[in-house]
């Protein structure tokens, strides 16, 4: 039985969402496609029919992972201004929650080794973090993609890590040093 263009799109939906999700608390290169289908509760034989290669499937993922940050990030920061996008980007919780975290902190030492497309697409990302810092008063495009450097290296950084201690001292220097930019 045919499925309908909804439900292949639905289909596709949960496959990208799940992708991204394992992709971020994984890794690109540790996470294989039957990992993917069988976290969205699907048969590996249906992949080809959405996605080319993995490749495709790594640039969707990590468009709808940073569209969804970029998203929160935003919301935040109108609510909160800039010190809250520190607080909330440097916090415990999202150093912890890598699936749902920041792609660019999660994947920032695999994304070179990606295609044009991903890479394009981390690129977009990191300017639209960059814009939202930018749009408060007195910020420059400089000290914008300074501040950005600083949450997603700190995030990396305390993720790294295998002391609690160091890691959380790491999110509060960062935090600490975020407001001096």
């Amino acid at each position: 039985m045919r499925r309908s263009k909804l439900d292949t799109a639905a289909t596709r939906a949960r496959i990208v969402e799940s992708a991204s999700r394992a992709f971020r608390a994984n890794g690109i290169a540790a996470t294989g496609l039957a990992e993917v289908m069988t976290a969205a509760n699907l048969t590996n034989g249906g992949f080809y029919r959405h996605f080319a290669s993995k490749e495709a499937l790594v640039t969707e993922a990590c468009v709808t992972a940073l569209d969804s940050v970029i998203h929160r990030l935003s919301a935040v920061a109108t609510e909160h201004g800039l010190p809250g996008l520190a607080a909330y980007y440097l916090s415990i919780g999202h150093r912890d929650d890598t699936a749902n975290g920041c792609p660019l902190a999660a994947l920032g030492a695999e994304l070179p080794r990606t295609q044009g497309p991903t890479r394009a697409a981390a690129a977009a990302g990191l300017r639209a973090l960059t814009a939202i810092i930018a749009a408060t008063p007195g910020a420059s495009e400089q000290s914008a993609l300074a501040a950005a450097s600083l949450l997603i290296g700190a995030v990396t950084m305390a993720r790294a890590v295998d002391e609690p201690a160091l890691s959380d001292a790491i999110l509060a220097a960062a935090l600490a040093g975020f407001g001096r930019l």
